[in-house]
Order: C-alpha cells, then structure tokens, then sequence
C-alpha cells in the first residue's frame, strides 16, 4: 500500500454504522419508507417523503402510512403485517391510470424470526 493511503486510513474515523446505514437510505434513488412493526413511521428517504407529501398513492395518516382508499389502505396493512411476520408481499397501488408497484420487505435476523420485525416499503 502507498504512503499516502496508510496515512488517510489512519485519519479516517469511519461513521457509525448507525448512521452509515441511514445515509444509504437516503441516497437510493427510489422512495423507501421504515415501518415498525405495528406500521409506525420510522423513516422515509427524501424521495419517499416527496411521494408522501404528494398523496397520490400514500400518505402519513396518524403514526402510520395509508393510502388514498379504505380498500388500498386495508391491502396495504395486510402486506406490512405478513412482512412483520417474515413474508415478504408485494402490491400494486393505484391512483387513476398511474400505479406504483410496493415491496413490503420483513428486516430481521435469524435470531428475531419469533419477533416482529420491522417493514422496508
């Protein structure tokens, strides 16, 4: 290795992994929203935060996320609830002719299988 790379590994204080993990959300050029495992809000990137302002296909009801509809709210629950639970769903919103394709993805460990986790949307 170069000089010059030894002496900046050396100055280099590496971030928190904390704080690393919530910057790459921010920078995934697609809206991600974190939901605990009873649907609270946790997080939403910047993109995410847009299309939540905007209400088209969700929106920031109470602590949780809902959509435009009673139906599309009720399917939306369902599939954060099954991926609490460690099964990932997919669903397609809609809103007139657009629609918006949804993952809802559990984040636990092979440890946390028995809790509920919580949901990447």
């Amino acid at each position: 290795m170069s000089s010059t790379l030894l002496a900046a590994e050396r100055t280099h204080t590496p971030l928190p992994a904390s704080d690393f993990a919530w910057r790459v959300l921010e920078e995934i050029d697609y809206g991600l929203i974190l939901l605990s495992a009873c649907g609270a809000l946790q997080h939403a990137n910047h993109i995410a935060l847009r299309e939540l302002a905007r209400g088209r296909f969700l929106r920031v009801e109470g602590p949780g996320v809902a959509t435009p509809t009673a139906l599309q709210t009720e399917a939306f629950q369902r599939a954060v609830r099954a991926a609490s639970t460690g099964r990932r769903q997919m669903l397609t919103l809609r809103h007139g002719d657009d629609t918006l394709p949804v993952a809802c993805v559990p984040l636990t460990g092979q440890a946390d299988h028995d809790r509920p986790a919580p949901v990447l949307v």
